[in-house]
């Protein structure tokens, strides 16, 4: 009857008003305490007062650590970058720095780094290995160091890093290569005496600053330059394999959306801009080309790989470190060799695969195992698909893996070499179907106006 609907209206009509009132009461915000100036002042004086406060703080309530020295972190790149190194020391109120370099870079740039007041130069030995890492931590603790700076290659850096963070030193780094991503991290590469892979080790915060001199990385020679790119070349490929599974971060968590965004960024930077970057490194000018180059490899492949994660392409290096043949080549141009790998384990598209080994070709990196000194047989690769399998390396590393190889020491080892079936056999299959597939390809030449 039209008065009943009407009635029946009316009566919802007056109790939606008490429905929406409740619904408002449920799900009413938390109300947050109004935070006062003297509060906010107390606040700020006890953190200060007690540098370690946030720290314990964080560890207590199973939380990421976190550091104040975060807030001072810098990131520069220009030419001269190396004349500011005096200056980033005394802004971390530092006065007894120990300047780690390595013995070719300590003859070129002995004035400037003389420059830096109360410095004491120590010279690297040539491999990131658990021995060099403690002589530098003695040296610094008995100097009574109060900062360590880096200034060389990729391995004098992560020597650095793993002597600066157990001490709670603060960092600096100064890149005169760009022939990895280590600047920027917090990740350590550990080798043996013998340049095997031994380990990796995660520390809690990036360096303090990063100093990228343009002008010296220019004058560096090209083949540098050109490992940081196959290095950087990864990086996206690798986030897309580590998002896909959502395996386990450097970081220790997901891959993250800004780190698959700043991988893919290096990648496109790279296509972009990395054969001219080439001819500028050849000729020893810092182009805008050349600088779009260095800072994908020292910053962008960085960020991304650490927030993004490592797959297939860092594990078959790992493995072919083995080989004392390919000691001679960089750690960028194996890693350029095993995105390739990569790509086929994956299944990718031809296209792709023809995309990723004509820009090799291009701009100089490897594409064969010929091209890194490795014969192709059975007998040789064993031991290379042995150690890329290992348990707890990238290419198959999985969340349950990743919490218990990741120990309270934030490091991560392949405690034990085992062959695991399929996977060890696709990878060690993968390397001669890549030089049957590509070797008879040879390298463009390359012409100045390219």
């Amino acid at each position: 009857m039209p008065g009943g609907r009407r009635g029946g209206a009316s009566e919802r009509t007056s109790t939606r008003p008490k429905d929406l009132a409740g619904r408002r009461a449920r799900h009413a915000p938390t109300r947050i305490p109004r935070l006062t100036t003297a509060r906010a002042s107390s606040i700020a004086s006890l953190i200060f007062s007690d540098p370690g406060l946030l720290d314990r703080r964080r560890r207590s309530a199973g939380k990421y650590r976190f550091s104040r020295r975060w807030a001072r972190y810098q990131w520069v790149r220009k030419p001269g970058a190396l004349g500011r190194l005096g200056d980033e020391v005394a802004r971390l109120n530092a006065s007894q720095p120990l300047v780690l370099c390595d013995l070719a870079v300590q003859e070129a740039l002995a004035t400037q780094l003389e420059a830096v007041h109360g410095a004491t130069i120590v010279p690297f030995n040539g491999e990131a290995s658990p021995g060099e890492i403690t002589r530098i931590g003695d040296a610094a603790r008995d100097m009574r160091a109060d900062a360590i700076a880096a200034v060389g290659g990729g391995k004098s850096m992560d020597t650095a890093k793993a002597a600066a963070h157990p001490a709670r030193l603060p960092l600096v780094i100064v890149p005169t290569i760009a022939s990895t991503d280590a600047p920027t991290s917090a990740l350590v590469v550990v080798y043996n005496d013998d340049g095997s892979f031994l380990e990796y080790r995660f520390f809690g915060r990036n360096p303090d600053a990063v100093l990228v001199d343009s002008e010296i990385i220019a004058r560096a020679p090209v083949r540098f330059l050109v490992a940081g790119i196959g290095d950087g070349l990864s990086t996206h490929f690798e986030a897309q394999a580590s998002a896909s599974t959502r395996k386990v971060t450097m970081a220790g968590g997901p891959p993250l959306l800004a780190g698959i965004a700043l991988a893919r960024l290096c990648y496109e930077t790279l296509r972009a801009d990395g054969v001219a970057a080439r001819h500028a490194g050849e000729l020893g000018v810092v182009t805008a080309a050349f600088e779009r180059v260095v800072e994908a490899n020292t910053l962008l492949s960085g960020l991304g790989f650490e927030s993004a994660g490592l797959a297939a392409a860092h594990a078959i290096h790992n493995g072919l470190t083995v080989l004392h043949e390919t000691h001679s080549y960089w750690h960028g141009e194996k890693v350029a060799f095993g995105v390739l790998s990569l790509l086929v384990l994956e299944g990718r598209s031809q296209e792709l695969t023809d995309e990723v080994v004509d820009f090799c070709l291009r701009v100089g990196l490897p594409v064969t195992l010929e091209d890194i000194g490795v014969h192709a047989d059975a007998e040789t690769l064993a031991p290379v698909a042995t150690a890329a399998c290992a348990e707890g390396e990238t290419i198959h590393m999985s969340r349950s893996q990743s919490r218990r190889t990741w120990s309270s020491q934030r490091c991560w080892r392949p405690t034990r070499l085992v062959m695991n079936g399929a996977s060890s056999w696709n990878a060690l299959r993968c390397c001669p179907r890549l030089a049957c597939c590509i070797g008879k390809r040879t390298r463009e030449p390359m012409s100045a106006t390219a």
